[in-house]
């Protein structure tokens, strides 16, 4: 580590007049449309962003040592990263020597993975871990009735790695996409798969129903259930999660 910075990837020929005809008027009909399907299949395209906020900004990084860095970062939402800029280069932050790192008004901890983060919400007992998430949604064709089928292609999560890459702070990215946007085909969209998560006993677990909240809150399954119809709780919104996390810590 460095003091300040992180340190953390043609041809002739002669025909009769008739033909030449031919020939050109085949051509005149012919390009302009390949140049309508050029621009059409551009038009079908839509570049989004695939970072968290909207352009990159300093952060502060508090080591687990009790050291403190600062860099240039954003939020990945595709490949739910922190990514980094550092001499002219964008890196991955690897969480295993992070406690946490204040990204604006968030505060994100390391997650499950090596570079996965987490923005934390309460504290305590009552702490609930938002793993914000993005992935590219293929709409499959319509249904009937207004309906339609869709699956999620890929969350795109083994992107931006380099293969063999060594365990270090930083790890630089791949340029299969570009720096900041990722480029949609007709019919995709990107959909919030965000998911949240509980800490108990020093390990994270996912919390996507009411089954999986009354397991890590043993005997209090009718309050718990009543709790969640009387207050209309979302396990989509961050605001509900965190109100039911708090009930079931009392």
């Amino acid at each position: 580590m460095n003091k300040n910075i992180l340190n953390f990837k043609t041809k002739t020929f002669t025909e009769k007049p008739m033909i030449s005809r031919l020939i050109c008027a085949a051509y005149v009909f012919f390009v302009p449309a390949s140049i309508f399907a050029q621009t059409e299949s551009a038009e079908q395209q839509k570049s989004v962003s695939k970072y968290l906020l909207a352009d990159f900004t300093q952060a502060k990084v508090l080591l687990k040592s009790g050291k403190s860095s600062t860099a240039s970062m954003n939020y990945n939402v595709l490949t739910k990263e922190l990514d980094f800029q550092q001499s002219g280069k964008r890196l991955i932050l690897e969480n295993n020597i992070v406690d946490t790192v204040y990204l604006q008004t968030r505060k994100l901890v390391p997650g499950v993975s090596e570079t996965g983060f987490f923005e934390i919400f309460g504290g305590g007992r009552t702490a609930i871990y938002l793993q914000h998430a993005m992935a590219i949604e293929q709409q499959k064709g319509d249904m009937g009735y207004g309906n339609s089928e869709t699956s999620l292609i890929r969350e795109m999560s083994p992107i931006s790695r380099l293969e063999g890459r060594k365990k270090t702070v930083g790890s630089s990215q791949s340029t299969t996409e570009s720096l900041n946007n990722v480029t949609l085909e007709k019919g995709q969209k990107l959909t919030d798969v965000s998911k949240f998560w509980l800490k108990k006993n020093e390990k994270f677990i996912q919390i996507t129903n009411i089954n999986q909240v009354i397991k890590n809150f043993p005997g209090k399954e009718i309050v718990i259930e009543n709790f969640i119809k009387t207050e209309k709780i979302s396990f989509a919104r961050k605001e509900d999660m965190i109100k039911l996390i708090e009930y079931c810590s009392r």
